[in-house]
């Protein structure tokens, strides 16, 4: 469905925008809103830890600046 929303977007002649749900709605929203939010993300948090062991990603945050683990 989120597809589907932004080809509608894209069809109806808008530019600019990424399609998002909002409250259970899809909308369109503009791009330098989106890019203008930020985000922190807790790296010590289990769900970080989820994520990572879900898509299969090696944890960075323990590599030093020599390129060694701690």
């Amino acid at each position: 469905l989120l597809a589907h929303s932004a080809i509608h977007g894209v069809m109806a002649g808008y530019t600019g925008f990424v399609s998002g749900l909002i409250n259970g709605t899809y909308a369109y929203i503009p791009v330098n809103q989106v890019a203008a939010a930020q985000h922190f993300v807790n790296v010590n948090d289990h769900k970080w830890a989820w994520m990572r062991s879900v898509t299969n990603q090696p944890d960075f945050s323990r590599i030093t600046n020599s390129g060694k683990k701690d």
